[in-house]
């Protein structure tokens, strides 16, 4: 009796850790786990000879979907955004969802020249083709790249790759820039 009241003790300890990292939407890691992950990537870094670079996407004109077809069609596109970003990534990388139509992945082991190269094939991916919603949607989105440096808190790369979407944003959206690079 003890035995079984342990093993659903641990499976219920399981189920609400899944709930405390999960975003209950998107299914992706949300904004408490990327927190603990990168401060996680920035002790190693520090401490060990390891590189890591991060995207932050957003998606473009967002409220207008959920202006014309509702928060429903626009929870389906968020869904459907997740899972197209998730097929791109490599095994040990990490998307999250940060919050809204913003999503933050991780890319351990990745420079900031590898990491220009995934989102871009995120970017791409995103926009070849409709989504699986209903209505089909097709969607863009604006990605900034930031690579971790020596010395950097996890505020600082967030807001490097935060930076380099706003740049990409006023630059005309649907595209990837990198931190530090000079608005066109």
């Amino acid at each position: 009796e003890n035995a079984a009241l342990a093993d659903e003790l641990q499976a219920t300890l399981k189920q609400v850790e899944h709930q405390a990292t999960t975003d209950a939407l998107t299914g992706q890691l949300n904004r408490r786990a990327l927190d603990a992950l990168l401060h996680r990537c920035v002790g190693e870094a520090e401490h060990r000879s390891f590189r890591f670079s991060i995207l932050m996407l957003d998606i473009d004109h967002f409220k207008r979907i959920n202006d014309t077809h509702g928060h429903p069609v626009g929870d389906q596109a968020l869904r459907a955004v997740a899972a197209r970003v998730s097929a791109q990534l490599r095994a040990g990388d990490s998307c999250a969802r940060y919050g809204g139509e913003e999503f933050f992945v991780l890319l351990p082991g990745a420079s900031l020249a590898q990491a220009c190269e995934i989102a871009e094939r995120i970017r791409a991916a995103l926009s070849h083709g409709a989504l699986a919603t209903n209505p089909p949607l097709v969607v863009t989105a604006s990605v900034g790249v930031a690579e971790y440096t020596r010395g950097m808190q996890v505020e600082g790369v967030l807001a490097a790759a935060d930076g380099a979407v706003y740049v990409a944003k006023r630059s005309g959206r649907n595209q990837v820039r990198s931190a530090g690079e000079a608005e066109i």
